[in-house]
Parts: C-alpha cells; sequence; structure tokens
C-alpha cells in the first residue's frame, strides 16, 4: 500500500503550518510500519491513497481533482458548534465530508457529526510516538513557562491569572518551527487551556511537547472530554486553581522532571507505526 501525504499550504495563510508536526509523526508513523509514503504540497497522487491535512483551506472548486479514495485528516473540535470557532472553516470541512470523501480523525467525538454530514467513512488515528520527533533539547532556563496559540476571553482570563504573578511568562502568536522550538527549550514548562467550550482536551498541540520532555500544565474541568487519558500523565487542575498551581510547580524543578518523564513514557507506549499498521492492515 502506498501513500501521499498533501500538505495543503495558502502561503497567505501563517497557521498552515500549525499542523506540520501531526503531518510529521503520520508520514514517519506510515514510514516506520513499512508503508511506502511520499510528502507534498498542494499536488495529490493518482497511484496512491491521498492523506490530507488542512482540508478546510483546499477550495471546493478542486473537488474533481481530488481522488475519490483520499482521506482528509481533520484535527478540528467539531463535536459542539462553538460561536468562537470560525464558520467558514467548519462549512469547509463539512463540504468534504458531503462531497462523500473519507475521513481520518483523533476524536470519536468528531465521528459521528462527520458521519451526519455524509463522510463515505471515518477511521480513528490515535496520536502516538515517532522517535524522529523527540528532538529538542532542553536549555539554560530563560522562562518559566510558555503558550503559543490563539487567545479569546477563555484564554485571556487565566493568561492574565498567570502573568500577574512572579512567573515570567513567554507568550507566541503565529510563531511556528524552529524558531518556536528554540523558544520552548528555553522554557521550564508549558501551559494549556481550552480554547472552545467543547473542552476537548487539545491533544493534537500537546503530541509534540510529550514527545519532547516538555512539562505541561493543563486545564482539566469535570467538563472536559479526555478519551485517551493523557490528562492523568500531565499536571491537570480546574481553571480556578491554575495560576496557583503554575507557581507551586515553577518551584519545584525535580516534580518538573519526573512529570515529563512519565508523560515521555507513556506516549513511547504507543508507538505510531503499530497504531498506523492497525488503520491500514
Amino acid at each position: 500500500m502506498k501513500f501521499q501525504i498533501v500538505d495543503i499550504q495558502d502561503p497567505g495563510f501563517v497557521h498552515g503550518r500549525a499542523w506540520a508536526e501531526i503531518v510529521e509523526l503520520m508520514y514517519y508513523g506510515l514510514e516506520n510500519a513499512g508503508f511506502e509514503v511520499d510528502y507534498s504540497i498542494n499536488s495529490f497522487a493518482r497511484n496512491r491513497i491521498n492523506i490530507v491535512f488542512g482540508c478546510f483551506r483546499l477550495k471546493p472548486e478542486l473537488a474533481p481533482l481530488v481522488p475519490k479514495d483520499s482521506f482528509m485528516f481533520n484535527l478540528e473540535q467539531l463535536k459542539k458548534h462553538d460561536k468562537l470557532f470560525d464558520h467558514k472553516t467548519r462549512m469547509n470541512i463539512r463540504f468534504w465530508a458531503q462531497k462523500g470523501f473519507r475521513f481520518l480523525d483523533y476524536d470519536r467525538h468528531n465521528v459521528s457529526l462527520l458521519t451526519e454530514w455524509g463522510a463515505k467513512e471515518v477511521r480513528i488515528v490515535e496520536l502516538g510516538f515517532a522517535p524522529e520527533l523527540a528532538r529538542l533539547e532542553k536549555q539554560n532556563k530563560v522562562y518559566d513557562c510558555i503558550f503559543y496559540g490563539g487567545r479569546n476571553k477563555r484564554r485571556n482570563q487565566l493568561l492574565a491569572q498567570v502573568h500577574a504573578t512572579d512567573l515570567n511568562l513567554k507568550y507566541l502568536w503565529g510563531v511556528y518551527g524552529e524558531e518556536r522550538d528554540r523558544e520552548i527549550e528555553k522554557s521550564g514548562f508549558a501551559l494549556n487551556m481550552h480554547l472552545y467550550e467543547s473542552e476537548m482536551l487539545e491533544i493534537v498541540r500537546l503530541n509534540y511537547l510529550l514527545h519532547n520532555k516538555i512539562t505541561v500544565l493543563t486545564e482539566m474541568n469535570d467538563s472536559t472530554s479526555d478519551e485517551t487519558q493523557m490528562g492523568d500523565v500531565l499536571i491537570s487542575v480546574p481553571r480556578e486553581q491554575f495560576a496557583a498551581k503554575a507557581i507551586e510547580i515553577s518551584r519545584d524543578q525535580a516534580f518538573l522532571e519526573r512529570k515529563a518523564n512519565e508523560a515521555f513514557d507513556w506516549l513511547v507506549q504507543k508507538p505510531q507505526s503499530e497504531i498506523m499498521r492497525t488503520i491500514f492492515n
């Protein structure tokens, strides 16, 4: 079985790099599983199974050019229609489902909706471990903690609380790849908080941090969905305790290192190669 990873990129859309590490995870997962796999930007193969990332940036008028046996890989939180979620993004994903394309998805909560929209088939792909992504090297600490990503009222409330402490918080937006990685390497731990009311644990953004033994403090409420139980190996607290916990753990380097190692060991037990063999056996 031969595959092509198709990365939909628009030069005017800087956030197209947000899913780069998941693209790598799937590429190396397939390659290490023994499959033949290529990578392309905005180009489909006729003699391979195309796995498409960023389908919400793929123009609908190009539908006749997309092989019908392609898989669209959805990384968005669809389970609950949130007023903060970009309506156009949602409608573009729906378009490809309505066209009867197959989907891969990281979370079962999205499956019923994609199926309802008309997706021919939806397969769950767990996000596991590929050794090629374990590549960051911790540097001398410059920041107590780091957060990168979009902001809204939900996130701003927690960031403001952390900022009001004496912690040195580094914030990045629209920064990806090596430039972002260098800042992560200089940080004591990473922050994660929900953007949407759906409160699905952000395993897409957290996977790469676990690969690289970066300790994560995450918002984890009773209403948070965490079907992979990743939250068990993170430092997980309700949003009311978030800032206080950030101060507490910043003072305990041994604890931070232990949690980072626990999370790494948990992820290593989920080889992406084995996951891909199971899906495409």
